[in-house]
């Protein structure tokens, strides 16, 4: 019977360090970091105006790209993306975000509400990425107490933030229909852009579509006052009338379940 044999020694954290910051998933984790960064500098130099505040919307933009077109090209490499179906490539979730992210960075005005959405995003996808990949290499002695603890806060706050972002968005959309309205130089395009990106994430997101039915929850409450003219509310419910008869008509999305 042979003796087992004596397990690999494990290699020097630097040439751990090296292997990982050479793979494709890395990238995507520094474009979430990056995105972080460059937020928090837009919003610390939000006053001032000057070219480094304007340069770093850019920079957010870029990141965003960055980090959804890694998961992008994975997927399609996996298979799991088949570009020669429209259908299915603009019903996924990371498509519908570099497009709009692509729009925002060169087609639209700056809309600095619509930053909030990827933040969420890359916060809760760094901590991940953390937790998984990096902590495991840093052989600190509590490593297994802060991994749980890290989990434990995107179990419990992950789909919170999702509800959150989802809420920028439409709160992102609200201020382009009010911009619109004024005239605001570009807006038009804006609200035909983004409208569009929102009724995608209506027709894909349960956050989304959760947002909405609380939005019309909290509208019809404040129209039931006494004070409210019943004019008012016949226009109201004529006007949700309308949307959901138009939205359930046309969809953007075709897919057999709406499941985020």
């Amino acid at each position: 019977m042979s003796s087992p044999k004596p397990a690999a020694p494990a290699k020097p954290f630097k040439d751990q360090l090296i292997e990982l910051v050479q793979t494709a998933q890395f990238a995507w984790f520094a474009g979430h970091v990056t995105t972080i960064f460059y937020s928090l500098v837009y919003f610390i130099s939000y006053r001032s105006k000057g070219s480094f505040h304007k340069f770093s919307y850019t920079l957010i933009y870029l990141s965003v790209i960055e980090s959804f077109g890694i998961i992008i090209h994975q997927s399609w490499k996996a298979g799991s993306l088949k570009l020669n179906n429209p259908k299915a490539v603009l019903a996924d979730d990371n498509v519908q975000y570099i497009l709009i992210a692509l729009a925002l960075l060169l087609v639209l005005p700056v809309i600095s509400l619509s930053i909030f959405p990827f933040v969420f995003f890359s916060f809760f996808h760094c901590i991940t990425y953390f937790r998984g990949a990096v902590l495991p290499k840093l052989g600190l002695k509590n490593q297994e107490a802060l991994a749980n603890k890290l989990g434990s806060f995107v179990a419990n706050y992950n789909d919170l933030s999702m509800y959150y972002a989802a809420n920028f968005e439409i709160a992102t959309f609200a201020y382009i229909v009010v911009r619109a309205l004024l005239w605001s130089k570009g807006f038009w395009i804006a609200l035909v852009v983004y409208g569009a990106f929102i009724k995608f994430r209506y027709e894909k997101s349960i956050f989304t579509r959760s947002c909405f039915k609380k939005l019309e929850v909290r509208i019809d409450g404040l129209l039931s006052h006494p004070s409210v003219s019943p004019q008012i509310k016949q226009y109201w419910i004529n006007a949700k009338s309308a949307l959901k008869k138009y939205g359930n008509q046309f969809k953007l999305v075709q897919e057999p379940g709406k499941t985020e």
